[in-house]
């Protein structure tokens, strides 16, 4: 709890020196292992935090949390067929956890296949249809494909689902602005 406090608080040294000392004396540190790779993952030491995470995974490879984080590491650190690696042992350990098409469809985006991330977010609907990220997803797929019509479609239907910051409204105006739409890109 207290390394979680000073995680909140933006300690991060601080967090990180009570999740290893954690480490050092819990018989089954998975969840301080987690913690800690979250705390390194801050502190931009990437491979660390990754090694934290694998380590967490040891402990409960039932547990799809630790390859999750993995995951969303290796996304950040602009790796995204690594990190699809990592999801992929997300769906075997859990085909239906939360987002994790949702986050193979951005390594897909990332490898630019356009395609291949609107069926992972087509699947990201099927299991979450209350979530917006999903919509997003196909919208910025539907931009790299230039099927702006289908763009703003999407984009639209996120906001339906959620009321989303200024950011989206500017990318659905802009889809709609490049498929002719002018009324509805100044709307």
């Amino acid at each position: 709890a207290l390394g979680r406090l000073l995680f909140e608080d933006e300690r991060y040294s601080s967090a990180e020196a009570v999740f290893r000392q954690l480490v050092e004396i819990q018989e089954k540190p998975k969840e301080s292992l987690l913690e800690l790779g979250k705390v390194l993952k801050i502190q931009g030491q990437l491979q660390p935090a990754l090694d934290a995470f694998f380590r967490a995974a040891v402990f409960d490879p039932a547990d799809a949390e630790p390859f999750f984080q993995a995951g969303l590491l290796l996304l950040d650190a602009r790796k995204p067929a690594k990190a699809k690696e990592q999801f992929r042992r997300v769906l075997k350990t859990n085909s239906k956890y939360p987002l994790v098409h949702f986050q193979i469809g951005q390594a897909e985006l990332m490898m630019n296949r356009p395609k291949a991330a609107i069926e992972q977010a087509q699947k990201e609907k099927r299991l979450n249809p209350n979530l917006s990220a999903a919509h997003i997803l196909s919208a910025q797929a539907y931009s790299k494909m230039k099927q702006y019509d289908l763009c703003a479609r999407e984009y639209q239907r996120a906001i339906k689902i959620r009321s989303q910051g200024a950011d989206v409204y500017v990318k659905a105006a802009s889809c709609y602005r490049h498929g002719g739409n002018f009324d509805s890109a100044e709307s």
